[in-house]
């Protein structure tokens, strides 16, 4: 059994490095090409922790094993649920204009994002399998996932989701779309 579940870490562990290894370069290749790292929503501690995790992984260690099971599945809901967020209140135009302005970058991300819902998924699949939950539970670990964090994650989802809808629909919006409205009426040339 023990020679099992760190095959299972191991795996886990070498993923996770290099998945933050590729951020970290991701971060540097943006910022070295001039993006400024609030405006591209990556950073270094994403992957700085992501490679520690792995090297905690592949140690053995089981308490990070049974936390890290339990909790890439709410990340993953996250994910997936900001995405459902930006795509139902982000316009097509928006979405057009970013991808005419910056093409590599866009789909960078859009791979990357996709890319990190896979490897969350498969971490947990992976750390709660059979194997890893029967060692967490020889070493004394709670090993039943917490049903309150999926509250959690959905009602942060929908915090965000009322959020954007306000932000996108309310006053703020429709003196925008008028200040946006009147410098098109100034720039365009009338004959």
């Amino acid at each position: 059994m023990t020679k099992s579940y760190n095959q299972i870490l191991r795996r886990v562990g070498i993923v996770w490095i290099v998945f933050g290894l590729v951020d970290i370069i991701y971060f540097i290749g943006h910022t070295t090409n001039g993006y400024i790292a609030s405006h591209i929503s990556v950073s270094p501690a994403w992957g700085t922790i992501a490679v520690a995790l792995g090297v905690l992984l592949i140690r053995g260690n089981l308490r990070v094993a049974n936390w890290m099971g339990g909790i890439a599945i709410f990340f993953a809901l996250w994910l997936c649920g900001s995405f459902l967020v930006a795509v139902l209140f982000r316009p097509l135009g928006l979405w057009m204009v970013e991808l005419r302005q910056a093409p590599t970058n866009f789909v960078a991300r859009c791979l990357f994002n996709i890319a990190t819902l896979a490897v969350l998924g498969w971490t947990h699949q992976q750390l709660r399998s059979r194997t890893v939950l029967e060692a967490c539970a020889a070493k004394g670990l709670e090993t039943k996932l917490q049903k309150i964090g999926f509250a959690v994650v959905f009602g942060l989802i929908s915090v965000v989701a009322l959020l954007t809808h306000s932000m996108l629909n309310g006053s703020d919006a429709a003196e925008a779309e008028g200040l946006r409205v009147f410098s098109l009426a100034i720039a365009t040339p009338t004959m």
